[in-house]
């Protein structure tokens, strides 16, 4: 029979083990997917209150004519903290290229998020 501290160890080590393989790997997979829109035109950006915090939205032109929604928030897997300042930094009307990660499943709310930005000179 296996002691009650062995038990509360094996327990401890379960969830580390959860904890970095079920956070961690996600973003890793997810970076998997990347996308990316060069030469797109901003057409909106906008900010959509759920619940009780805010996520930025930027709606872009791609080349070839689509129009694309993505969202630019916070991301483990490509260590960005800046999203409202990149929010505040790109224009309507300017043109740049964007660099997501993600998919667009629109029944879940899902978007691809942007990690980042570059100004088209």
């Amino acid at each position: 029979m296996i002691d009650r501290d062995t038990v509360v160890g094996i327990l401890v080590i379960v969830a580390v083990v959860a904890v970095v393989t079920g956070f961690f790997p996600l973003d890793l997979v997810a970076s998997k997917f990347t996308h990316e829109y060069h030469d797109a035109l901003v057409v909106d950006k906008y900010i959509k209150r759920y619940h009780n915090h805010d996520k930025f939205f930027v709606v872009i032109k791609t080349k070839d004519g689509r129009t694309v929604i993505l969202q630019n928030t916070d991301s483990w897997a490509f260590w960005k903290w800046n999203s409202a300042d990149i929010q505040a930094q790109i224009q309507i009307g300017k043109r740049y290229n964007f660099y997501t990660y993600g998919w667009r499943i629109p029944f879940l709310s899902l978007f691809e998020n942007i990690y980042k930005v570059e100004p088209v000179s």
